[in-house]
């Protein structure tokens, strides 16, 4: 079946000079976009596991030639106006630069990553406690969450030092949690925090980064709200013999369509990992699996 949607993705590749392309939408194929959510970044992360997983090289092929187009465009996208988040902005295209460089031995990559970091920091704007990023030049809004906002963005500067062990990039990252910290979550609701309790955009997420904060600076404050934002979450659960679920609104701007999910971005199974992990810290177990592609 992962084959089948690799020969799809296979018919759907637009041959650039430097490779090859992907339109999120191939029934309109412009503009191609770089990013994980619905860009070539994402699609490339796929065929290089079914090539992995398969031993057949057509499918590192495509990949590695996905990449080689992502490194000859991606210069002048890191530095014009962009949005900054994990999963459509500048942090996302970073954190799959950071997996080229090591699964397809890349020091381009590398480097460029490095740049996506930089420009970053650039980006930032201080705010209480910290640092922050607007959503994008158009949208001000200083979001908290890991998809589109500051925890996204600190998650990958803080493995951005992980890879390069350039203090500036660590720096950004404590000062970004500096601003989750005193944004007042979990009680407090800022703008761009609306009802979400989800990995990708809501509560989840910022515990997911607090605990990567605790664990790799020792902050006792960070792992203090991580825990305040578990027990927000239990408070928040719909729970009947049917067991433990979240109803959640998942668009911003339709705050009045919720529902209860099941998927690891926007439902119980992504909250559900957060929880495992906070237990698993609390215990001393080992923490789960990290998410593919991420960490």
């Amino acid at each position: 079946m992962a084959a089948e949607a690799g020969e799809w993705l296979e018919r759907r590749a637009i041959a650039t000079p430097a490779g090859l392309a992907w339109p999120g939408d191939p029934a309109a194929p412009d503009p191609v976009a770089p990013d994980l959510y619905h860009g070539s970044a994402g699609v490339v992360l796929f065929l290089f596991d079914l090539g992995r997983a398969t031993g057949e090289e057509r499918w590192t092929a495509l990949a590695r030639a996905g990449a080689d187009e992502l490194l000859a465009s991606l210069p002048a996208s890191l530095s014009a106006p962009a949005e900054a988040g994990l999963f459509t902005g500048v942090a996302g295209i970073g954190l799959f630069l950071l997996w080229a460089g090591d699964a397809l031995d890349r020091p381009a990559a590398r480097e460029l990553a490095a740049a996506a970091g930089r420009r970053l920091r650039e980006l930032g704007e201080p705010t209480a406690g910290g640092i922050s990023w607007p959503m994008d030049p158009a949208v001000p809004t200083r979001w908290p969450n890991f998809a589109h906002g500051t925890a996204g963005v600190a998650f990958f500067l803080a493995a951005l030092f992980d890879a390069t062990e350039e203090l500036p990039f660590l720096a950004a990252a404590r000062a970004a949690g500096g601003a989750l910290l005193a944004s007042g979550l979990p009680a407090a609701r800022p703008p761009g925090y609306w009802n979400n309790a989800g990995l990708c955009c809501g509560t989840a997420g910022v515990g997911e980064f607090l605990l990567d904060l605790h664990e790799k600076t020792g902050r006792a404050d960070a792992l203090a709200l991580a825990r305040a934002l578990g027990a927000d979450l239990l408070a928040r659960a719909a729970v009947d013999e049917t067991g433990r679920r979240w109803p959640l609104a998942e668009h911003r701007v339709r705050p009045a369509e919720v529902a209860a999910q099941t998927g690891l971005m926007e439902g119980a199974a992504g909250i559900g990992r957060f929880l495992l992990r906070l237990d698993a810290l609390e215990r001393g177990r080992e923490r789960p699996r990290p998410v593919p592609g991420f960490r």
